[in-house]
């Protein structure tokens, strides 16, 4: 899906180039793209993103493979983050950068805008709640103490044999 959306931005608008949906504040499809990391911020050149997005995403398919054994919710939320982190990482490798271009209205109060994001983006956020949500809410499974004494006693073959 973030793959379609990008492609389908790039050959219909024009960079920098804005439509309204419905022809309000709320919802905007904006052409920009992002060479820095998310909200635009630039502390590392886009190579090094990319390396570091590579190895994330090596680690977390090693880590879906061989250790994940807690049921279909972590799985679906891990892939999800190593899916968004993957369509962002093809971006910077054949563009140079991130093409971004879901732009959401916020109360003024906060913000004017929110950040321009896309698709892989809104998968990663979406992952990562997952994962939040299912760690607080998970059972937590009370300690199991060890004791040398068993509360049953097993009775001996001639106390069962009296009976």
């Amino acid at each position: 899906m973030d793959r379609f959306t990008k492609q389908l931005v790039l050959k219909l608008l024009p960079y920098g180039d804005t439509i309204r949906v419905g022809g309000g504040d709320l919802l905007w499809i904006q052409h920009i793209s992002n060479a820095g990391m998310a909200f635009g911020i630039e502390f590392f050149p886009s190579w090094f993103l990319a390396a570091v997005k590579t190895a994330a995403v090596i680690i977390l398919g090693i880590y879906l493979i061989v250790c994940a054994r807690g049921g279909l919710g972590p799985g679906i939320a891990l892939a999800m983050i190593m899916g968004g982190a993957m369509g962002n990482l093809m971006d910077r490798l054949h563009y140079g950068e991130v093409i971004d271009f879901i732009s959401v209205d916020c109360p003024d109060f906060i913000m004017r805008r929110f950040f321009t994001f896309n698709v892989a983006d809104s998968s990663v956020f979406c992952g990562v709640w997952i994962l939040i949500l299912m760690s607080l809410f998970a059972r937590v499974q009370p300690k199991r103490t060890e004791s040398t004494e068993s509360p049953i006693e097993n009775p001996s073959p001639e106390e069962l044999n009296r009976e």
